[in-house]
């Protein structure tokens, strides 16, 4: 897991008022989540994919910046949760623009079907946003187990 600050949160907070008539919100908010994986396409079992997100965090009128967290949870094709990692994105305390990403690699020989890939952010540990994406893995001819991804 890696995290970066992309913007302060000085900066978000005026890109926030900008658009909203120069008021921020009465509590901290997300006004931005988005997920990607990559490779985007796909990717042989064994090499290692990267779920990367972008998270924007408005701090609130109260002043008081929140703990935010990221949560990843990968699920079977039978919908068990195989693994979940919740990590700190604002390791300075801050509240502001970050990247981060969570790498892992498919094991060989991983059953064929759809893997759920469920994420969300969380502020003072409660969800404020989610998303989800999808592995699905593929026999090929050859045998070889395949990764297809998409969101």
């Amino acid at each position: 897991f890696q995290t970066t600050q992309t913007k302060s949160a000085q900066q978000v907070q005026d890109d926030f008022k900008a658009q909203n008539g120069g008021q921020l919100p009465s509590q901290p908010v997300v006004s931005r989540y988005e997920t990607k994986i990559s490779p985007s396409e796909q990717v042989r079992a064994g090499s290692k994919t990267t779920l990367s997100s972008y998270i924007v965090v408005v701090n609130g009128a109260t002043g008081t910046p929140p703990t935010i967290e990221e949560e990843i949870s990968l699920f079977d094709p039978d919908g068990k949760r195989i693994t979940n990692t919740r990590k700190l994105a604002n390791q300075n305390g801050e509240t502001g623009a970050f990247t981060t990403s969570f790498s892992f690699t498919l094991p060989e020989g991983v059953k064929q079907g759809v893997y759920p890939v469920k994420t969300s952010v969380l502020l003072n540990g409660q969800q404020a946003s989610a998303g989800e994406a999808r592995l699905q893995v593929v026999m090929t001819q050859r045998g070889s187990v395949v990764a297809l991804l998409s969101e």
